[in-house]
Protein backbone atom coordinates (compact mmCIF):
# COMPACT_ATOMS: atom_id res chain seq x y z
CA UNK A 1 0.00 0.00 0.00
CA UNK A 2 1.72 3.34 -0.86
CA UNK A 3 1.02 6.05 1.41
CA UNK A 4 1.92 9.94 0.65
CA UNK A 5 3.82 11.60 2.63
CA UNK A 6 4.16 15.01 3.50
CA UNK A 7 7.87 16.24 2.78
CA UNK A 8 8.54 19.33 5.19
CA UNK A 9 12.00 20.49 4.38
CA UNK A 10 13.17 22.48 7.35
CA UNK A 11 12.54 25.24 9.90
CA UNK A 12 14.73 27.80 9.96
CA UNK A 13 15.19 29.68 12.80
CA UNK A 14 16.58 33.25 12.29
CA UNK A 15 19.38 35.10 13.40
CA UNK A 16 17.77 36.30 17.00
CA UNK A 17 18.21 32.88 18.53
CA UNK A 18 21.34 31.10 15.92
CA UNK A 19 24.13 33.55 15.79
CA UNK A 20 26.13 31.65 18.66
CA UNK A 21 26.14 28.91 16.22
CA UNK A 22 26.86 31.13 13.35
CA UNK A 23 30.27 29.76 11.92
CA UNK A 24 32.91 32.44 9.47
CA UNK A 25 28.93 33.59 7.87
CA UNK A 26 27.26 30.79 7.76
CA UNK A 27 24.27 30.27 9.74
CA UNK A 28 22.96 27.49 11.41
CA UNK A 29 19.77 25.33 10.41
CA UNK A 30 18.57 23.92 14.16
CA UNK A 31 15.86 21.41 13.86
CA UNK A 32 16.24 19.48 16.81
CA UNK A 33 13.73 19.66 19.94
CA UNK A 34 13.45 22.92 22.02
CA UNK A 35 13.29 21.21 25.54
CA UNK A 36 13.97 17.32 25.99
CA UNK A 37 12.16 16.20 29.39
CA UNK A 38 9.02 14.16 29.89
CA UNK A 39 7.31 17.62 31.71
CA UNK A 40 5.42 18.24 27.87
CA UNK A 41 4.37 15.53 25.68
CA UNK A 42 1.18 15.37 22.46
CA UNK A 43 -1.92 13.02 23.47
CA UNK A 44 -1.64 9.96 25.65
CA UNK A 45 0.66 11.93 29.29
CA UNK A 46 2.54 14.62 29.79
CA UNK A 47 1.09 17.82 29.56
CA UNK A 48 -1.01 17.99 26.36
CA UNK A 49 -0.53 20.88 23.78
CA UNK A 50 -3.29 23.27 24.36
CA UNK A 51 -1.60 23.76 28.16
CA UNK A 52 2.28 23.89 26.88
CA UNK A 53 1.50 27.36 27.31
CA UNK A 54 1.90 27.16 30.52
CA UNK A 55 4.93 25.23 30.90
CA UNK A 56 7.69 28.17 32.15
CA UNK A 57 8.91 29.54 29.97
CA UNK A 58 6.94 28.66 27.41
CA UNK A 59 4.44 31.31 27.37
CA UNK A 60 5.29 31.79 23.50
CA UNK A 61 3.20 28.30 22.55
CA UNK A 62 0.17 31.30 23.00
CA UNK A 63 1.31 33.46 20.50
CA UNK A 64 -0.07 34.35 17.47
CA UNK A 65 2.72 33.04 15.07
CA UNK A 66 2.74 29.63 15.91
CA UNK A 67 3.03 26.39 13.97
CA UNK A 68 2.26 24.00 12.27
CA UNK A 69 -0.57 26.13 10.25
CA UNK A 70 -3.12 24.52 7.78
CA UNK A 71 -2.35 25.79 4.17
CA UNK A 72 -5.09 26.30 2.05
CA UNK A 73 -4.29 26.15 -1.29
CA UNK A 74 -6.61 28.41 -3.02
CA UNK A 75 -5.40 31.50 -0.15
CA UNK A 76 -1.79 31.07 -1.22
CA UNK A 77 0.32 34.15 -1.98
CA UNK A 78 2.19 33.78 -5.41
CA UNK A 79 5.32 35.11 -4.83
CA UNK A 80 7.74 34.42 -7.57
CA UNK A 81 10.47 37.21 -6.31
CA UNK A 82 12.93 34.15 -4.53
CA UNK A 83 15.52 32.76 -5.71
CA UNK A 84 15.34 28.70 -6.40
CA UNK A 85 17.03 26.60 -3.82
CA UNK A 86 20.73 25.08 -4.35
CA UNK A 87 21.03 21.98 -2.63
CA UNK A 88 24.81 21.04 -4.17
CA UNK A 89 26.13 20.58 -0.63
CA UNK A 90 23.50 17.64 -0.11
CA UNK A 91 24.52 15.41 -3.29
CA UNK A 92 27.76 15.20 -1.72
CA UNK A 93 28.66 11.84 0.95
CA UNK A 94 32.48 12.03 1.37
CA UNK A 95 33.34 13.66 5.25
CA UNK A 96 29.76 13.25 5.63
CA UNK A 97 28.90 11.61 8.90
CA UNK A 98 24.93 10.90 9.77
CA UNK A 99 23.88 9.37 13.32
CA UNK A 100 20.15 8.29 13.82
CA UNK A 101 18.84 8.73 17.76
CA UNK A 102 16.17 7.75 19.42
CA UNK A 103 15.16 11.13 21.67
CA UNK A 104 12.54 9.81 23.91
CA UNK A 105 10.13 12.25 21.55
CA UNK A 106 10.82 11.00 18.27
CA UNK A 107 13.87 10.30 16.22
CA UNK A 108 16.41 12.54 14.19
CA UNK A 109 19.11 12.44 12.23
CA UNK A 110 22.16 14.18 13.14
CA UNK A 111 25.69 15.50 11.38
CA UNK A 112 28.30 15.65 14.36
CA UNK A 113 30.89 16.47 12.14
CA UNK A 114 30.25 18.18 8.85
CA UNK A 115 27.05 19.69 8.25
CA UNK A 116 26.05 19.89 4.23
CA UNK A 117 25.28 23.29 3.26
CA UNK A 118 21.99 24.67 1.56
CA UNK A 119 21.59 27.88 -0.57
CA UNK A 120 19.03 29.77 -1.99
CA UNK A 121 15.32 29.72 -1.30
CA UNK A 122 15.29 33.03 -0.48
CA UNK A 123 17.09 32.31 2.56
CA UNK A 124 19.83 34.80 4.06
CA UNK A 125 23.15 33.42 3.01
CA UNK A 126 24.55 29.84 3.28
CA UNK A 127 23.32 27.43 5.83
CA UNK A 128 24.07 24.68 7.56
CA UNK A 129 21.69 21.62 8.24
CA UNK A 130 22.29 20.36 11.76
CA UNK A 131 19.86 17.73 12.10
CA UNK A 132 16.10 16.52 10.77
CA UNK A 133 13.17 14.56 12.36
CA UNK A 134 9.93 13.14 11.32
CA UNK A 135 6.39 13.03 12.67
CA UNK A 136 3.72 10.26 12.64
CA UNK A 137 1.06 8.78 13.74
CA UNK A 138 -0.56 5.92 14.95
CA UNK A 139 -2.04 5.12 11.83
CA UNK A 140 -2.03 6.18 8.36
CA UNK A 141 -4.75 8.70 8.30
CA UNK A 142 -2.56 11.23 10.73
CA UNK A 143 0.69 11.53 11.38
CA UNK A 144 2.04 14.89 10.03
CA UNK A 145 1.66 17.88 11.40
CA UNK A 146 1.36 20.35 8.80
CA UNK A 147 -1.65 19.94 6.66
CA UNK A 148 -2.85 20.92 3.02
CA UNK A 149 -6.14 21.86 2.91
CA UNK A 150 -7.23 20.19 5.51
CA UNK A 151 -5.89 17.04 4.75
CA UNK A 152 -3.38 15.67 7.21
CA UNK A 153 -0.89 12.83 5.25
CA UNK A 154 0.69 10.06 7.34
CA UNK A 155 3.70 11.00 7.99
CA UNK A 156 6.02 14.50 8.41
CA UNK A 157 9.85 14.14 7.15
CA UNK A 158 9.59 15.32 5.43
CA UNK A 159 5.15 2.56 -2.81
CA UNK A 160 8.30 1.00 -1.04
CA UNK A 161 10.80 4.15 -1.17
CA UNK A 162 14.29 2.18 -1.70
CA UNK A 163 15.75 5.91 -0.58
CA UNK A 164 14.23 5.80 2.53
CA UNK A 165 15.45 2.39 3.47
CA UNK A 166 18.75 3.69 4.42
CA UNK A 167 16.92 5.26 7.44
CA UNK A 168 14.14 2.39 8.22
CA UNK A 169 16.79 -0.02 8.02
CA UNK A 170 18.13 1.20 10.94
CA UNK A 171 15.46 2.01 13.47
CA UNK A 172 15.65 -1.02 14.78
CA UNK A 173 19.16 0.05 16.14
CA UNK A 174 17.57 2.87 18.19
CA UNK A 175 14.95 0.91 18.98
CA UNK A 176 15.10 2.39 23.34
CA UNK A 177 15.43 5.76 24.72
CA UNK A 178 19.07 7.35 23.88
CA UNK A 179 20.33 4.31 21.16
CA UNK A 180 22.29 5.85 17.83
CA UNK A 181 23.24 4.26 15.38
CA UNK A 182 25.74 5.30 11.88
CA UNK A 183 23.86 5.41 8.98
CA UNK A 184 25.42 4.25 5.87
CA UNK A 185 26.87 7.45 3.59
CA UNK A 186 24.20 8.16 1.13
CA UNK A 187 23.15 11.59 -1.11
CA UNK A 188 20.44 13.47 1.26
CA UNK A 189 19.07 14.75 -2.30
CA UNK A 190 17.77 10.77 -2.40
CA UNK A 191 14.98 11.49 0.30
CA UNK A 192 13.81 15.14 -1.34
CA UNK A 193 10.92 14.85 -3.86
CA UNK A 194 11.34 14.64 -7.54
CA UNK A 195 10.99 17.58 -8.00
CA UNK A 196 11.75 20.84 -5.05
CA UNK A 197 10.65 23.79 -7.63
CA UNK A 198 8.59 25.04 -5.64
CA UNK A 199 7.52 25.49 -2.11
CA UNK A 200 5.14 27.07 0.52
CA UNK A 201 6.70 29.61 2.83
CA UNK A 202 5.19 31.72 6.32
CA UNK A 203 6.57 32.48 9.76
CA UNK A 204 5.85 30.62 12.80
CA UNK A 205 7.39 28.69 15.63
CA UNK A 206 8.87 25.88 17.16
CA UNK A 207 6.26 23.11 17.39
CA UNK A 208 7.64 21.99 20.43
CA UNK A 209 7.97 23.94 23.38
CA UNK A 210 8.60 27.02 24.01
CA UNK A 211 7.61 27.30 20.40
CA UNK A 212 9.80 30.40 19.81
CA UNK A 213 8.58 32.47 16.99
CA UNK A 214 11.65 32.93 14.65
CA UNK A 215 11.03 30.35 12.22
CA UNK A 216 11.15 29.97 9.08
CA UNK A 217 9.10 27.07 7.25
CA UNK A 218 9.54 25.91 3.99
CA UNK A 219 7.18 22.71 2.82
CA UNK A 220 7.76 21.35 -0.49
CA UNK A 221 4.45 21.28 -2.55
CA UNK A 222 5.06 17.92 -3.72
CA UNK A 223 4.69 15.06 -1.82
CA UNK A 224 7.05 11.93 -1.51
CA UNK A 225 5.48 7.99 -1.28
CA UNK A 226 6.67 5.52 1.68
CA UNK A 227 5.46 2.28 2.34
CA UNK A 228 2.86 1.04 4.92
CA UNK A 229 5.42 -1.28 5.60
CA UNK A 230 8.14 1.15 6.20
CA UNK A 231 5.77 3.71 8.35
CA UNK A 232 5.03 1.08 10.74
CA UNK A 233 8.84 0.55 11.77
CA UNK A 234 8.70 3.96 13.18
CA UNK A 235 5.83 3.03 15.23
CA UNK A 236 8.01 0.30 17.07
CA UNK A 237 10.10 3.15 18.59
CA UNK A 238 10.04 3.46 22.47
CA UNK A 239 9.75 6.57 23.94
CA UNK A 240 9.59 8.25 27.57
CA UNK A 241 7.30 6.35 29.49
CA UNK A 242 5.44 9.38 30.84
CA UNK A 243 4.71 10.52 27.70
CA UNK A 244 3.60 7.46 25.54
CA UNK A 245 1.62 5.51 28.13
CA UNK A 246 -0.12 2.87 25.85
CA UNK A 247 0.63 -0.60 24.44
CA UNK A 248 4.62 -0.58 25.45
CA UNK A 249 5.26 2.77 25.02
CA UNK A 250 5.51 3.14 21.62
CA UNK A 251 6.28 6.72 19.94
CA UNK A 252 3.30 7.38 18.21
CA UNK A 253 1.16 10.59 17.27
CA UNK A 254 3.76 13.12 17.97
CA UNK A 255 2.37 15.69 15.74
CA UNK A 256 1.19 19.03 17.59
CA UNK A 257 -2.33 19.95 16.17
CA UNK A 258 -2.63 22.75 13.76
CA UNK A 259 -2.63 26.43 15.27
CA UNK A 260 -4.25 29.14 13.88
CA UNK A 261 -2.45 31.32 10.95
CA UNK A 262 -4.15 34.49 11.57
CA UNK A 263 -3.13 37.76 9.97
CA UNK A 264 -0.43 35.97 8.06
CA UNK A 265 -0.56 34.75 4.58
CA UNK A 266 1.27 31.45 3.28
CA UNK A 267 3.48 32.44 0.20
CA UNK A 268 3.88 29.66 -2.68
CA UNK A 269 7.23 30.12 -4.42
CA UNK A 270 7.74 28.53 -8.17
CA UNK A 271 10.85 30.77 -9.60
CA UNK A 272 11.56 27.84 -12.36
CA UNK A 273 8.01 28.22 -13.73
CA UNK A 274 7.67 30.41 -16.73
CA UNK A 275 3.81 30.64 -16.07
CA UNK A 276 4.03 32.61 -12.70
CA UNK A 277 3.92 36.21 -13.42
CA UNK A 278 2.91 37.92 -10.84
CA UNK A 279 2.93 41.79 -9.23
CA UNK A 280 4.86 41.98 -6.17
CA UNK A 281 1.83 41.14 -3.43
CA UNK A 282 1.97 44.46 -0.91
CA UNK A 283 1.11 43.27 2.78
CA UNK A 284 4.17 43.42 4.44
CA UNK A 285 6.65 41.23 2.71
CA UNK A 286 9.81 40.34 4.07
CA UNK A 287 13.02 39.27 2.65
CA UNK A 288 11.98 35.67 3.63
CA UNK A 289 8.94 35.24 1.72
CA UNK A 290 7.01 35.74 5.28
CA UNK A 291 4.26 38.17 5.07
CA UNK A 292 1.98 40.04 7.11
CA UNK A 293 3.07 38.25 10.45
CA UNK A 294 2.03 39.81 13.46
CA UNK A 295 2.61 39.74 17.57
CA UNK A 296 1.05 38.99 20.65
CA UNK A 297 -0.11 36.66 23.06
CA UNK A 298 -3.16 34.18 23.44
CA UNK A 299 -4.28 32.93 27.01
CA UNK A 300 -3.23 30.11 28.76
CA UNK A 301 -5.73 27.39 29.57
CA UNK A 302 -6.93 27.73 32.70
Amino acid sequence: MKLRVMFLFFCLETILLQATEAIEGVQAIQLSEAIKGPSWGYYQGGIPPPFWSCLANSEMCAGTMQSPVNIETNDVVKNSHIRPFYFSGLWKTAGIKMELKNTGHGVKVEFPNTQPIIEGGGLPGPHKLLDFHFHWGGNSQRGSEHTINGHQFAMEAGSYNKNYEHIVSKLKDVKNIGDKAVLDSFPIMNLFPETTRCWYRYCGSLTTPPCTETVIWTVFEQSICMSEDQISEFRKLIGEPEIFTEGDNNIVDTFRPVQPLLQRKVSLSCPRRRKYYYEQYRLNTNEYGCINHGYGNRKCHD
